[in-house]
């Protein structure tokens, strides 16, 4: 289990192309393994985050690399990095209000994620396999997960891990299926090291 508490002060550059913000980013993860068998293991991680605007600035936005991203190896495998839009976004896109160009900013300040994969041997011991399960989304404003229809984005896939003295190095494919109009079928994720 880990846990974060960030304060956050940002305040608008000269020219007034950034707005000022205060806020506390709360992180939190929970990995946990069921070993199965000799050498197959079943392994699940939970997170979360969430930016609370302090209360005594008003006007307060989250300065954009502090808020949070899913899509890629680490999060959401059947979207590329940092791709998955916002849930607001996302119904806007659904409805047509929106043109997918016409999204700028990804992230959000409200982040759910729950992944499990099941690794097994494939070749000996430097091969092994994995089938895996994501879900997760990401809300702009976090007041909109209760106005909102909870709903969560899925991805499932397999992949390939080949374990070196380096750490293990991995290839994984999977399938958006939650699949909108504008999003692709699915990516493939390539890293080194496991969660």
């Amino acid at each position: 289990m880990a846990a974060g508490v960030e304060y956050v002060n940002s305040y608008p550059v000269a020219n007034g192309t950034s707005a000022e913000g205060h806020f506390f980013r709360l992180t939190q993860t929970t990995s946990g393994y069921i070993p199965l068998g000799k050498r197959i293991t079943f392994a699940m991680q939970g997170r979360a985050g969430y930016n609370v605007k302090v209360p005594w600035v008003t006007n307060s936005q989250t300065y954009p690399d502090r808020l949070f991203f899913l899509g890629g190896f680490n999060s959401m495998r059947g979207w590329v990095q940092d791709s998955l839009v916002p849930y607001e976004l996302d119904q806007q896109l659904v409805k047509g209000t929106l043109k997918p160009e016409e999204v700028t900013a990804r992230g959000g300040d409200l982040m759910l994620n729950a992944r499990g994969e099941l690794r097994f041997p494939l070749i000996g011991s430097f091969l092994d396999g994995v089938v895996f399960f994501d879900a997760g989304n990401l809300w702009k404003e976090p007041s909109n997960l209760y106005d909102m229809p909870f709903k969560l984005r899925s991805a499932a896939g397999g992949g390939l891990r080949l374990l070196t003295p380096v750490g293990p190095i991995v290839l994984d494919g999977g399938f958006n299926l939650t699949r909108r109009n504008y999003e692709s079928l699915g990516a493939l994720q390539f890293a080194v090291g496991l969660f």
